[in-house]
């Protein structure tokens, strides 16, 4: 493949990862005002939860799994699968641990 050849791929994979990202905006941010509205008011002790459940929180987790990958390529990491898992995953992660956390916790406290 000639050099105008991948840099012509690289534009039409920058594209379409741009109109997706415009796609799913509609559905992304209600979510994140819902996930955000509620993790302030777990750190204000607004919640039947205590604050320790932070930790199992999606927004924790989001982070997490987002910030990884990234700060392993900042540390010179040669780029790997799992680093487009992690942060392709992330949120579906990040849901599937508050779910189990938060049945945990309710079945301990009812």
């Amino acid at each position: 493949m000639h050099r105008n050849e991948e840099d012509e791929e690289g534009r039409k994979e920058t594209a379409y990862q741009d109109g997706m990202l415009l796609a799913i905006a509609p559905m992304y941010v209600p979510m994140i005002l819902a996930f955000g509205i509620h993790f302030v008011m777990l750190l204000a002790g607004k919640t039947r939860y205590p604050r320790w459940i932070l930790a199992f929180h999606p927004v924790t987790w989001n982070i997490l799994l987002v910030a990884v990958p990234d700060i392993a390529q900042a540390m010179q990491m040669p780029v790997a699968a799992w680093m487009s898992v992690m942060s392709q995953s992330s949120s579906n992660t990040a849901i599937v641990i508050w779910c189990i956390a938060a049945a945990v916790y309710e079945r301990s406290h009812t």
